[in-house]
């Protein structure tokens, strides 16, 4: 009614990744690119850019590799341009997840790394880390190395914990 562009984009945005969680993912897809029309429209590139990777990583849970990758390569250089840390590392993660499970390891390896570095010096022992930790300990058991794996998993363990995480712990 107040006609408040800016807060209909971003709840257009949150609602979005409200029905991601609830696993509606087409409903997910019809918010998110409201909120990236949107969003564009005011200029709003980092918004743009957050809600580019929540789209793809609805399009990857749908097995649309091509277009997730799209989206991700779209937010990645405005992610940069904003220097935002935290979405560069979960950008970069998003991109190690979706090469893994295109089965490209030594792809999803390196970015899953570079993400690990940029989390490290922006959240230390925060989720962020231990969520990426995770996706590591993911490509090392697709590469059948159980032992890389088992110290990935020591690792992150601790941080989900101390974290209230008790879904990664399970």
């Amino acid at each position: 009614e107040l006609g408040d562009r800016t807060k209909i984009a971003f709840m257009m945005g949150n609602i979005g990744r409200i029905y991601t969680f609830m696993g509606n993912l087409a409903e997910a897809e019809r918010h998110l690119k409201t909120n990236i029309d949107l969003s564009d429209d005011l200029g709003d590139q980092l918004e743009v850019a957050r809600a580019r990777l929540s789209l793809g990583y609805v399009q990857m849970q749908r097995g649309e590799y091509e277009q997730a990758e799209q989206s991700f390569e779209i937010a990645y250089p405005m992610i940069i341009a904003a220097a935002s840390s935290r979405d560069e590392a979960i950008c970069l993660s998003y991109q190690g997840e979706l090469a893994r499970r295109r089965n490209f390891l030594p792809e999803s390896q390196t970015l899953l790394d570079k993400a690990l570095q940029v989390a490290e010096k922006v959240a230390p022992e925060t989720t962020l880390v231990g969520r990426i930790l995770r996706q590591q300990a993911g490509t090392a058991l697709l590469s059948s190395n159980l032992r890389l794996a088992k110290r990935l998993i020591a690792r992150a363990l601790p941080i989900m914990g101390g974290n209230g995480d008790r879904v990664t712990c399970g």
